[in-house]
């Protein structure tokens, strides 16, 4: 694994599990957005972006990574290149997977893609004229090391599926990174048109501010409303259901299941609540399953308090079988609920092992809240 690689798999891991999207006051992040004027540019989009995401962080923090970040940028502009693979037939479109399924593409964006290329591991170049465009943009922001080293790592990647595929798309999942804007500018500059698909749940969050694709797909016409509140580009956007949010395969799955809790970081006393009101839900005769998370869930410690409980096997049972085989799904804040929703699976949110959690869900402006679903307290008390 590089470097890149495993400074990102940590701010995810962190990001999600220290629930930042919750604890920086919802009025700042609103007062801090309009501070800035309009953007007078895709550079300067990012550059504001940057600035948001900072916030977040105390200013010793945000010095230190910038301090950090200056050695890596030399690095990387002096890095060898990775060798061109010619062998390989050109497509019309990449896609910049990040592990995510290529069912995250809308047919819609699909039907006019082409013969679409997946990219998981990425590959690296930089060429003179990329170079020449890194010194203007250095010269730009000349002490914000962090801004520039993130766009010049992105640059190498978009660079070598550049010269290897000549696309004429580059499709990607990334709104959240505030080096989008100069990829689009990038993109623009090389005749390639740079597409964002909608790949996980959002609530108001200035992390996603301020970007701008030349097309941005998103589930639903809510989150159009809602990334135009953090001064996103207007004339990106595109609604589209993909197929990983409306399932189009013909399996069938009986409905064996009543309940399924979806984990996503719950641990130590949230962890013992989820379980305490499932079991309440299977003392009453109802079948009741678990699917942890596949990445932040400690199966170790979800066994030790649920061995009554089905606990679904993540690796042996896709999202989809477990979503069609269950009659409502049930979580705090979860993409599922929105898979569940656009499948005609009841909908449960859970306001009861996290309320402060709950309490603020509505204030960051969660589309559950405003779909047909249940509260988790209201079940079991007419229970």
């Amino acid at each position: 694994m590089d470097i890149a690689k495993k400074l990102k798999k940590i701010s995810v891991k962190l990001e999600i599990c220290n629930g930042s999207v919750f604890r920086y006051p919802i009025e700042k992040q609103k007062a801090y957005i309009a501070h800035f004027h309009e953007p007078k540019n895709d550079i300067q989009r990012s550059y504001f972006q940057y600035r948001c995401q900072m916030k977040f962080n105390k200013w010793i923090i945000s010095f230190f990574i910038n301090l950090a970040s200056f050695p890596l940028l030399l690095w990387y502009l002096h890095k060898s290149n990775d060798s061109i693979d010619d062998s390989i037939e050109n497509a019309q479109s990449v896609f910049f997977a990040n592990g995510m399924m290529d069912t995250i593409i809308p047919n819609m964006l699909r039907e006019k893609a082409g013969v679409i290329a997946i990219v998981n591991n990425k590959k690296e170049n930089l060429t003179k004229e990329d170079k020449k465009y890194i010194r203007a943009l250095w010269r730009r922001y000349p002490f914000s090391f962090q801004f520039i080293v993130k766009c010049v790592l992105k640059i190498r990647y978009y660079s070598y599926e550049i010269q290897r595929m000549h696309p004429e798309n580059i499709i990607t999942c990334n709104e959240y990174s505030f080096t989008s804007s100069v990829l689009t500018n990038y993109c623009e500059e090389k005749g390639i048109k740079h597409i964002n698909v909608m790949h996980g749940e959002k609530l108001f969050y200035m992390r996603d501010s301020f970007f701008r694709f030349h097309e941005c797909y998103v589930w639903d016409d809510y989150y159009r409303k809602l990334f135009l509140q953090m001064r996103a580009d207007q004339s990106q956007f595109r609604v589209a259901v993909p197929p990983s949010l409306q399932f189009q395969d013909d399996m069938v799955v009986s409905k064996t299941i009543d309940y399924t809790y979806y984990f996503g970081c719950e641990g130590g006393e949230r962890l013992k609540t989820i379980v305490k009101t499932m079991m309440m839900l299977n003392n009453q005769g109802l079948k009741v399953a678990i699917r942890p998370h596949p990445r932040y869930s400690d199966l170790n410690e979800i066994r030790s308090y649920a061995p009554e409980l089905e606990i679904e096997d993540c690796k042996a049972m896709a999202i989809e079988q477990s979503l069609k085989r269950t009659q409502n799904a049930i979580s705090v804040y979860s993409t599922v609920l929105n898979q569940a929703y656009n499948n005609g699976i009841g909908v449960v949110i859970d306001d009861i092992s996290d309320r402060v959690k709950y309490e603020k869900l509505e204030e960051r402006q969660y589309i559950m809240l405003n779909k047909p679903h249940k509260l988790l307290s209201a079940l079991l008390e007419k229970r």
